[in-house]
């Protein structure tokens, strides 16, 4: 099945070609720090503790911005992603190469651990 929800086509434009085609390709799993260099995650914290304190920082100072031009700032950078044909092409390939048999596999085997 090829990935139709828009990761393969804005993923290239994070982390580069190269490193996009490889995760997609071999599905190899990253660390933290390594997603962090790549551009995947904006910070890589030490302990639960951390990420739950960090979180609500940012959750408060998001609440502090006035509503209006937070949800503004949020739909233009939504608006502002690459809404490309590739989306619909990977859309339309889904469609017609993927069966139900193939499908109900491919869950079984992932769930499964590959």
């Amino acid at each position: 099945m090829t990935a139709d929800l828009g990761g393969l086509q804005r993923l290239p434009h994070i982390i580069g070609r190269g490193r996009a085609a490889h995760l997609a390709l071999t599905g190899e799993p990253i660390d933290a720090r390594t997603a962090e260099s790549w551009g995947l995650v904006t910070e890589v914290l030490d302990s639960p503790d951390a990420l739950l304190a960090r979180a609500e920082e940012l959750g408060e100072a998001l609440a502090a911005l006035p509503p209006k031009a937070l949800a503004g700032t949020k739909r233009t950078l939504v608006d502002g992603l690459d809404h490309n044909q590739s989306m619909k092409n990977a859309v339309l390939w889904n469609a017609q190469h993927v069966s139900v048999d193939n499908l109900q596999a491919a869950l079984s085997k992932n769930s499964t651990g590959r």
